[in-house]
């Protein structure tokens, strides 16, 4: 049998993490790594936050994103680096929530109608998406997304 064979033989049925980009793994450790300064360093044995919570503000990264300011004002990192570090969070939240028996919340809804300054707006705006911004849902653009307005 030649090496190579060998090789395919004992890799059979185990998971090739050489498929994840190393690089990319590089800038979410960077991201945590910025993070654990201002928070402290990531556990998910002792993480308060939800699985929820964590897919919530992986959502809130991607529609920042996608509305076209791509670089977290606060950290100076890719918001789709800050995306995939908090997946990975969720991620490990969820196993841990799942060995305990228990299941998380449904996520809270978002959008409350309300501008700024606390008045009705008739339309739905999201502070919490834009780090000091807010955004309004633009359902007709293609694909639909968050556009800043303040």
């Amino acid at each position: 049998m030649t090496t190579q064979k060998k090789t395919i033989e004992l890799l059979k049925g185990k998971n090739r993490v050489s498929f994840i980009d190393p690089s990319a793994l590089l800038r979410i450790a960077e991201v945590m790594t910025a993070g654990s300064a201002k928070h402290g360093p990531y556990s998910a044995a002792t993480d308060p936050r939800t699985s929820s919570d964590h897919i919530e503000a992986t959502m809130r990264h991607l529609l920042v994103h996608n509305s076209g300011d791509l670089i977290d004002p606060e950290f100076g990192k890719s918001h789709l680096d800050h995306a995939a570090a908090r997946l990975i969070m969720a991620i490990a939240v969820r196993e841990r929530e799942l060995k305990n028996g228990g299941n998380e919340p449904s996520p809270k809804r978002r959008g409350s109608g309300v501008d700024q300054e606390g008045k009705a707006s008739g339309i739905p705006r999201y502070p919490e998406l834009g780090f000091g911004h807010v955004y309004e849902f633009q359902q007709d653009a293609i694909p639909p997304r968050f556009e800043r307005i303040v």
